[in-house]
C-alpha cells in the first residue's frame, strides 16, 4: 500500500494556549486561523494545528492513504498500536513501533496531483485544511 505524507501536523496537548504562545511567540511562526476548536499556525514547509486534547498529548503527523481499513490491518500486523480510531474523515491514530503517532486519512493518491482535495481555508499564507484535526 502506497503511503504519503501530509504537510499537516497536530500538536495535541492539555494546555493549547501555552504552545501556541511558544509556536507564535517564542518560534515566531505566524498564526493563520484560530477557532474554538484549534489554532493553525504556518511553520512553512509545514502546517501546525494546536489543538486541546485531555486523552491524546504530542505531536500527530498525516498519512494520505488509498483505503484506510486496509492501511490500519497492514499497519498493525508489522507493529503498529492504534492510539484513537474514528472512523473514515475523523481521528484515526496509530503509533509506530517507535512511538511516532500518525492520523491516517483516506484520499485516493489518484485524487491529489501534489494537494489534497479536502476543505481548504484560504488566507493570504498558504491554504490551510483543518477537517480532520478538529475532530476530538
Amino acid at each position: 500500500m502506497p503511503y504519503r505524507m501530509s504537510p499537516n501536523v497536530a500538536v495535541r496537548t492539555s494546555d493549547a494556549s501555552k504552545a501556541v504562545e511558544f509556536y507564535s511567540g517564542v518560534l515566531g511562526f505566524p498564526i493563520t486561523v484560530e477557532t474554538d476548536e484549534l489554532t493553525s499556525i504556518e511553520a512553512t514547509p509545514i502546517t501546525l494545528f494546536v489543538i486541546d486534547d485531555d486523552e491524546v498529548a504530542g505531536a500527530v503527523h498525516e498519512l494520505f492513504v488509498d483505503d484506510l481499513e486496509a492501511a490500519r490491518d497492514e499497519l498493525v500486523a508489522s507493529g503498529c498500536e492504534v492510539v484513537r480510531w474514528r472512523g473514515k474523515g475523523q481521528d484515526c491514530y496509530i503509533r509506530d513501533p517507535f512511538g511516532v503517532m500518525f492520523n491516517l486519512w483516506e484520499e485516493p493518491a489518484s485524487s491529489l496531483d501534489g494537494r489534497s482535495r479536502r476543505p481548504l481555508v484560504r488566507r493570504s499564507t498558504p491554504a490551510v485544511r483543518m477537517d480532520s484535526w478538529m475532530m476530538a
